[in-house]
């Protein structure tokens, strides 16, 4: 179900993403406003299982938690790059770790 957009405004617009407040209509006829992130850009993450069954993360800080958090291996894809070749690159950035066989 998808409700009528009645009015939209871009409020900030950065390198990989934007942020729109959307007046929408709800369905018992009152508006409402929603603020949506969008991403600009593709990414693409990967979860590493290594040969011992175990699970590699890598430590990043983010800046909106104010601290260092465990995420997994992920990144942006570059000018027509396909996801693939982007996990294997992050993968590696990241970690310094080869990708061996991928799952989708």
């Amino acid at each position: 179900m998808s409700y009528e957009v009645l009015e939209s405004n871009e409020t900030y617009r950065g390198k990989i993403l934007r942020v729109t407040i959307d007046k929408i209509e709800m369905p018992d006829g009152n508006a409402a406003y929603r603020e949506t992130v969008l991403r600009d850009k593709n990414a693409a993450a990967v979860l590493p299982i290594m040969n011992d069954g175990k699970l590699l993360f890598v430590r990043q800080y983010r800046h909106a938690f104010g601290e260092t958090l465990l995420e997994i291996p992920a990144g942006v894809l570059n000018d027509c790059e396909v996801c693939e070749l982007c996990v294997r690159r992050e993968l590696e950035e990241e970690t310094g770790q080869k990708a061996g066989r991928l799952e989708f």
